[in-house]
């Protein structure tokens, strides 16, 4: 799956899905019609329900070594950043198994490398 991607660019593509999550919070809500953004829980369950929602049709990744490797980077990455640390223990990333390399992120710290 990650066979091509070197460890610089699956670091630059954990940071890039994690700066898009943090910079979404910075700008906050514009649409009319809502009152006020979400409380951090519910956008976790949120964020857990859309992610379960989007790799269903997908299987997981079982290389141990590009999860681990995932999970380390996208957590050092996420501590590093810090502006979000009532979100500190809800990060997770998921490897879904796919020829194709590409990541999102959803609210509530759930990001999805495929």
């Amino acid at each position: 799956m990650l066979k091509n991607i070197s460890r610089g660019g699956l670091a630059l593509l954990c940071f890039f899905c994690l700066l898009v999550v943090t910079r979404a919070q910075e700008k906050g809500i514009e649409e009319p019609g809502i009152v006020a953004g979400i409380d951090p829980a519910t956008e976790v369950r949120l964020g857990t329900l859309f992610r379960d929602e989007q790799i269903k049709d997908y299987s997981l990744s079982t290389n141990q070594v590009y999860i681990e490797e995932v999970n380390r980077v996208g957590h050092r990455i996420a501590n590093s950043i810090g502006e979000r640390p009532d979100l500190a223990d809800d990060w997770e990333f998921t490897v879904i198994d796919s020829p194709t390399v590409n990541a999102m992120a959803t609210g509530g710290g759930k990001v999805i490398v495929l």
